[in-house]
């Protein structure tokens, strides 16, 4: 059996078994009451700063606050380093933790998103589609906050990109089990030095978990 073809049959069984939604729900089935409570209420007090932009700038705050605020997860033995909850608290994941953590900021900030499964770098990999409304037309964009983790928002490389984009830079998914981004979005705004170390001040506050 080829390489690529071992990794497509794995990747098939991954979504066959529901494993980013199984995942997501175990995360969640294993804290106590009163700590997803606590989860909740700060998602939804920070998240509603932000519905006051577009949907794209809410994206890209949500991207600029996870690359300048967390960092890949390279020691810990621990099953918790997959999971967003270790990245709220320790302040790094590795690739599924940051995309669940992605996902769930996206959906308190009403913008549509899925977790993808797929593999890139020699290893399995999760990263993430958002599908943004402008006007009249809709687009699914491809992000990797993950590779994207510790750079400046000049040395982004993976931020609302195309399927082909993502594919020629050593990205392999399931086309069937995503949506189709056709293009790169290339309407980056600007946001000052000093709006920056607010706004990563506010989600510190508010988002990152002491318990």
């Amino acid at each position: 059996m080829n390489m690529e073809r071992e990794i497509t049959e794995t990747l098939q069984r991954m979504y066959d078994e529901h494993y980013s939604q199984n995942h997501l729900k175990e995360s969640f089935r294993g804290q106590p009451r009163s700590n997803l409570q606590s989860f909740a209420r700060r998602i939804v007090g920070f998240c509603s700063r932000l519905k006051k932009y577009p949907q794209g700038r809410r994206v890209y705050l949500l991207y600029l606050l996870i690359t300048l605020l967390f960092s890949y997860e390279y020691d810990s033995d621990s099953d918790s380093k997959y999971c967003f909850l270790q990245a709220l608290i320790k302040g790094k994941a590795v690739c599924n933790g940051i995309a669940e953590l992605f996902h769930i900021l996206c959906f308190g900030s009403r913008v549509d998103s899925q977790i993808v499964i797929g593999y890139a770098s020699e290893g399995y990999h999760a990263w993430v589609q958002v599908k943004i409304r402008e006007g009249n037309t809709t687009e699914w964009y491809m992000l990797d906050p993950t590779w994207d983790l510790g750079k400046n928002q000049d040395e982004w490389r993976y931020f609302m990109k195309s399927d082909d984009y993502f594919n020629k830079n050593g990205h392999l998914w399931l086309a069937d089990k995503c949506y189709a981004c056709p293009k790169n979005w290339d309407r980056i705004p600007e946001l000052s030095g000093r709006g920056v170390k607010l706004l990563c001040r506010v989600f510190q506050k508010e988002l990152l978990l002491d318990y």
